[in-house]
C-alpha cells in the first residue's frame, strides 16, 4: 500500500495506518484467521472461505492474499481489478481476469456444494 499517497492526500500518517492494520488483523485473527492459542487447528468454516483481491484495490492490504495467510484459505487475485469488480454485473466488456476469476469462484463453490462440473453453465455468468 503507499502510504505516502494517503498522507499526502488525506492527512493520514501512514504509521496511524499501519498501526491500524495491525489491530484489525489482532482483533480478526490475524493472516490465518484462527483466532485464540490454539492456531494449529483449521476452523471448519475456513474450508469454505475465498478471498478475491483485485490487485488495484487499496483494501487488498488487508486481505488475505497468495504472499500471506493460511494455506489452507483459497485465495484469487484478479490483475487489473479494483474492489469487488467480479461481483458487479457481467458484461460482453469485462476483461478476461475478471472472467477468470469468475469462474474460479463458481468452480470453488460448485466443489462445495458437490455439483460435478467443469466450468459454470451459460446461464450462470450471462452478459447484460
Amino acid at each position: 500500500m503507499d502510504f505516502e499517497i494517503c498522507e499526502k492526500s488525506f492527512g493520514i500518517d501512514a504509521k496511524k495506518v499501519k498501526a491500524s492494520i495491525e489491530s484489525t488483523l489482532a482483533y480478526y485473527g490475524g493472516w490465518d484467521l484462527i483466532p485464540g492459542d490454539d492456531k494449529s487447528a483449521v476452523l471448519e468454516g475456513q474450508k469454505r472461505l475465498i478471498f478475491v483481491n483485485g490487485d488495484v484495490d487499496p483494501w487488498s492490504e488487508l486481505s488475505v492474499n497468495e504472499k500471506r495467510g493460511s494455506s489452507n484459505v483459497q485465495t484469487i487475485n484478479v490483475p487489473g481489478a479494483s474492489h469487488h469488480f467480479w461481483t458487479h454485473p457481467v458484461k460482453e466488456s469485462d476483461d478476461n481476469h475478471v472472467v477468470e476469476a469468475r469462474q474460479a469462484i463458481y468452480r470453488h463453490v460448485y466443489d462445495w456444494l458437490g455439483i460435478n462440473e467443469d466450468s459454470p453453465r451459460d446461464y450462470d455468468l450471462k452478459t447484460e
